[in-house]
């Protein structure tokens, strides 16, 4: 007699056995014996199979071991083996009637026609070798989700999104997330939004910094209708043709006008004279009530003379301008001051006139933030 036991994907059957029989001995001659054990049997396919048994045998004689004490001797007999079927596998289960016996029932239970080691009984895809964890049916992922209810039968995923899998862990599965090897928010499709202004990083131009969707998310600090990341002058709102930043006042482009041949040296020094010193000052107020302006002071000379010693007074001359402006407190981290000699004039050198324009002190404004 016996019981069956599906564990894991094998069928364990486990059974009691009894028995009566005569044996020879090489001792005693012939012994009546009677044997009892148990066992378990474990089906490896339909053919084979292998066994464990431990049976205790009861002989009617005393020397079988060769000892006499007047007891009749008994063993344990430890079996271990494996049994094949030579006979023609069954395929199909027969129809079993009401009133067959239970015997035959049981084999009939047993059967597993697509050999995945899970007997009909419990298999829900009896016909298409199948996995344990998926009941019998196909898994090709080995995810424990059979394929006919698997969104994603390829790829290792979870059962809370039928079978597919979340790379990113931000509770949208990879087959509805645009990006997804990067957390992000449904609305997005998964995808971030860093700066949290409501822009998916993706189609983002500034993405950790909060901007406005006009600008592709890209900030307008100053209102000038110019995204900062296109405007040179962000904090300070300006026209588009000057790139975002403030117009020049007419009043000082006068007083830049005026320095452009009002400074005045000693001839061949680099020596300021007195009647420059008010021009200059007007430049001074100029930097103090517009602290967003960075001067550029480039001196220039005539073609008369040695054209390096020319080079070198016209450096010294802007470079003059330069230590004039910041006794007077204007930071020199807002002023540089570059010399040209004689390589860029802007009249003839030819007449006294032509001359005298380009011996020149140039101012050149740009916008700091």
């Amino acid at each position: 007699m016996g019981i069956s036991w599906l564990w894991g994907d094998r069928v364990y059957d486990f059974y009691v056995n009894k028995g009566q029989q005569y044996s020879m001995n090489g001792v005693s001659a012939k012994d009546f014996t009677i044997s009892s054990g148990i066992g378990v049997k474990v089906k490896i396919n339909n053919r084979l199979s292998s066994y464990v048994q431990s049976v205790f045998v009861y002989t009617d004689h005393d020397g079988r071991d060769g000892y006499m004490i007047a007891n009749n001797d008994g063993y344990l007999l430890h079996q271990i083996g494996v049994s094949y079927n030579f006979g023609k596998a069954m395929q199909n289960a027969p129809n079993v009637a009401s009133n067959v016996a239970s015997k035959v029932e049981c084999k009939c239970e047993l059967f597993d026609r697509d050999s995945d080691g899970i007997i009909d009984k419990f298999d829900l895809c009896p016909d298409v070798p199948g996995t344990f964890q998926a009941r019998g049916c196909p898994d090709r992922d080995w995810d424990g989700i059979p394929d006919r209810l698997d969104s994603c039968p390829d790829v290792w995923g979870l059962p809370k999104f039928h079978g597919c899998p979340d790379t990113d862990g931000d509770g949208i599965p990879d087959n509805e997330d645009s990006c997804a090897t990067i957390p992000g928010l449904k609305q997005f499709n998964g995808c971030s939004d860093m700066d949290g202004d409501g822009i998916p990083d993706f189609k983002d131009e500034c993405p950790t910094i909060k901007g406005l969707v006009q600008f592709n998310g890209c900030p307008d600090s100053d209102g000038d209708s110019i995204p900062d990341s296109k405007d040179k002058c962000p904090r300070e709102a300006g026209p588009k043709w000057n790139q975002g930043c403030p117009e020049i006042k007419e009043s000082v482009k006068k007083i830049f006008e005026q320095a452009l041949s009002g400074i005045q040296f000693q001839t061949a020094k680099s020596i300021i004279l007195a009647k420059s010193f008010p021009i200059l000052d007007n430049v001074v107020k100029v930097c103090k009530e517009n602290p967003t302006y960075y001067l550029i002071i480039n001196g220039h000379t005539d073609n008369q003379g040695d054209d390096d010693k020319n080079m070198k007074l016209s450096d010294d001359r802007a470079n003059a301008v330069r230590l004039y402006l910041i006794k007077k407190g204007v930071s020199m981290g807002r002023l540089e001051s570059h010399g040209y000699g004689e390589t860029q004039p802007v009249e003839t050198n030819d007449t006294p006139e032509g001359r005298s324009k380009n011996r020149r002190v140039e101012f050149k404004v740009k916008i700091i933030n």
